[in-house]
């Protein structure tokens, strides 16, 4: 598992579709769920034990399918070179979602707790599906945060950051504008401006860089989780998979880099720095940096968009391989 993978699938970007592709799952498991409930002298642990056990089963089949399909495909199309594994070997998200779930305890209190409203006994207006994704998205917020590279320091940090944030959000004078909205950039630039003054000094604190900030309310709160996903989307240019006589005849991935190089040339050619591709004309990281003029850190933020651009492109190459035109 890679550094950036961990940041990607558990960090502002793929978490938001990590995470609604596991509550779908969870909502299709609900009806066999609900009707042990509605059994006469049920245990509702045992029930709500027994519904995170099949969760789980079906993450494990997911990433074994993926991962033996996969394979398959690869040994086909006769992949054998190190830059092209690097990019395709792999079973996507879902082999992110299985750590979560070391410890199911947690969800099987919270399902046990409103199982009433699952099973549609009470008087309340909120839906099964509601309840059991409200539950499963908490249980998983928290999974995330223990997963997260060094999560518990980062957690320590932005509970400083919040005490500003909401100083900030909830001064009468405040009320009815963009400061009062968490994920606005008048709000994120205020506490900005704020931890400058309060924090000086304090290395622990993100008050050198907006960027740096930014990355914590992206983590930490989801109505910012959404948007950056929403700006990455629209960054990110959706690679074309109308050829489908292309898309059948390469998964070597060479189909995905090409779309890549034509659409977004600047990740395209940080990628083939990066992995030694014969387009970078052996030219080395630090060359190719002093001569865009750019540093480690927009390389490497360049690289991390082009290797998503490239796995989401094979990702859809695959599944129209496995399923037709009927892209899931």
């Amino acid at each position: 598992m890679s550094h950036y993978d961990e940041t990607h699938w558990y960090g502002p970007y793929g978490w938001p579709r990590l995470r609604g592709q596991i509550v779908s799952l969870a909502v299709q498991l609900l009806p066999a769920f609900r009707e042990a409930l509605l059994t006469p002298g049920c245990d509702e642990i045992a029930s709500a034990r027994y519904f995170a056990a099949s969760l789980v089963a079906e993450l494990g089949t997911i990433v074994e399918n993926r991962v033996s399909a996969m394979l398959a495909v690869i040994e086909e199309a006769r992949v054998d070179d190190e830059p092209t594994v690097r990019f395709n070997l792999s079973s996507g998200m879902w082999a992110y979602a299985l750590p979560l779930f070391g410890d199911t305890e947690p969800l099987v209190t919270a399902l046990a707790r409103d199982a009433a409203i699952i099973r549609g006994t009470t008087n309340r207006s909120v839906r099964a599906e509601q309840a059991l994704g409200q539950a499963l998205r908490q249980f998983l917020e928290e999974a995330r945060r223990e997963a997260s590279p060094g999560s518990a320091h980062r957690l320590k940090t932005w509970e400083a950051v919040k005490r500003v944030s909401d100083t900030i959000a909830t001064a009468p004078e405040n009320a009815n504008t963009p400061l009062a909205l968490r994920g606005s950039d008048e709000h994120v630039l205020a506490v900005f401006e704020k931890l400058k003054v309060q924090y000086e000094g304090n290395k622990n604190i993100p008050n050198r860089t907006l960027a740096g900030l930014w990355a914590y309310f992206e983590e930490f709160l989801p109505e910012c989780q959404d948007k950056a996903a929403a700006e990455y989307a629209n960054a990110l240019t959706t690679l074309a998979m109308e050829n489908e006589e292309a898309l059948v005849r390469d998964l070597t991935g060479n189909f995905c880099l090409e779309q890549l190089r034509k659409k977004e040339p600047e990740l395209f050619e940080v990628l083939a720095v990066d992995a030694g591709l014969d387009e970078a004309n052996g030219e080395k990281k630090a060359a190719y940096m002093t001569r865009k003029g750019i540093g480690r850190a927009t390389f490497n933020n360049r690289y991390e968009l082009g290797a998503a651009a490239i796995r989401e492109c094979f990702d859809k190459t695959l599944r129209y391989k496995l399923l037709g035109p009927q892209i899931l």
